[in-house]
């Protein structure tokens, strides 16, 4: 988990985001990497991670290797009534090799646009 938040400190320090938007992104890190591990992981316990950054956005992939389960297992597994509290948008998605979590953070500046466009 320290490592997927120090991952993320260091790319956020290039998006607009207040530090309440930060404290949020890293809990629902650490919540993620927690719950999966936990509940669902593989042997080898891996957990795949990648950042995305567009249009004053941040886009995180998360998906563990070798995950079993059914699909309202990973939902309870990923804590996910407690990811989309702290993120904007949180999405399962079914994959060739599992699942992937997608969340996704507006930054303030995105939001700032957003609301012009009202």
């Amino acid at each position: 988990e320290l490592v997927v938040v120090r991952a993320f400190e260091q790319i956020a320090e290039g998006i607009d985001f207040t530090a309440k938007a930060k404290g949020q992104v890293r809990m629902a890190l650490m919540e993620a990497c927690i719950n999966i591990k936990e509940a669902v992981a593989s042997d080898t316990g891996k957990i795949h991670l990648g950042f995305k950054i567009a249009n004053n956005l941040l886009v995180v992939h998360l998906w563990p290797e070798g995950i079993g389960g059914t699909e309202t297992d990973l939902v309870k597994a990923w804590g996910m009534k407690m990811l989309r509290t702290l993120m904007d948008e949180v999405k399962l998605h079914r994959t060739a090799q599992g699942f992937e979590l997608v969340m996704l953070k507006r930054s303030l500046a995105a939001m700032d646009v957003k609301s012009e466009a009202v």
